[in-house]
């Protein structure tokens, strides 16, 4: 699930992953800037250039000049302090929040899948909606986790409740692993 979003003035949807930045159309996602350590913060500017922010690392990507669907993406790296401006000022909760030429979006995270939506005086309108391919693999991840935690949580109080009924068997084990450390290693 992406962490951060944004919109550019052609309303083509940016999404930022833990593993990097990728445009958004339809069931595809397009790579822009990969390799990223955490899911970057992102912002595009009125002038359609997107500001991805990384663990210290700042870059501007002209959207106007760069196609990620042809793998062409015009990249430089801007100063700290410029970068400083234009996202020390975002909150937490303003991630969920872009605007674009006056256009208000917002990013809608459920459980297991996500959209964007364009918010107007008439309500809201789908942008973008994750594709179903990943909401199966989101459900089945977090279904699976959940299961792996409550199989860990299981052992543990089984293994406990065993104990508490046969301390023999942890004072066997103690005893055990200390002869073993006593024996010489003629190895």
């Amino acid at each position: 699930m992406p962490d951060y979003f944004a919109v550019d003035s052609e309303e083509r949807v940016y999404l930022s992953f833990i593993n990097g930045v990728y445009l958004a159309e339809g069931d595809r996602f397009y790579p822009v800037l990969t390799g990223t350590m955490q899911s970057p913060t992102i912002t595009i500017s009125d002038e359609n250039v997107l500001y991805v922010a990384d663990r210290g690392d700042y870059s501007a990507i002209d959207l106007n000049i760069s196609a990620p669907k042809e793998w062409v993406i015009v990249k430089h790296t801007i100063p700290a302090d410029l970068a400083g401006i234009l996202f020390d000022q975002r909150t937490l909760d303003q991630r969920k929040f872009d605007e674009q030429g006056g256009i208000n979006y917002r990013y809608k995270k459920t459980l297991f899948d996500y959209t964007v939506v364009r918010e107007s005086d008439g309500g809201e309108q789908l942008l973008f909606q994750m594709p179903q391919s990943e909401y199966v693999l989101n459900m089945v991840a977090k279904i699976s986790f959940a299961l792996l935690m409550l199989s860990v949580a299981v052992l543990v109080v089984a293994t406990y409740l065993y104990a508490s009924k046969h301390p023999e068997t942890i004072t066997k084990l103690s005893l055990t692993n200390q002869e073993h450390k006593d024996e010489p290693n003629n190895g």
